[in-house]
């Protein structure tokens, strides 16, 4: 579902509804952009799950969200 202004009350009844229901929610962000010049936050495949979200982190805190994705998850009876 492709919410925008323009549609946003119509379906916050709904998404409210699913999302209380919901057993995972995941969100995606997309940004103004995502990569520094530093090197202290270039990623590297030896970068633990830790060491990525903290250099993510740093690089996240300078930029503006422009949109966001959420997925719910049901679980099927």
């Amino acid at each position: 579902m492709n919410v925008t202004r323009s549609n946003i009350d119509a379906t916050a009844d709904e998404f409210r509804s699913l999302v209380s229901s919901a057993s995972f929610v995941a969100m995606d962000l997309e940004m103004t952009g995502i990569s520094l010049p530093d090197n202290d936050c270039k990623e590297s495949l030896m970068d633990t799950p830790s060491m990525r979200y903290s250099k993510m982190r740093k690089v996240a805190s300078r930029f503006n969200v422009v949109q966001v994705g959420l997925t719910l998850f049901h679980e099927k009876n």
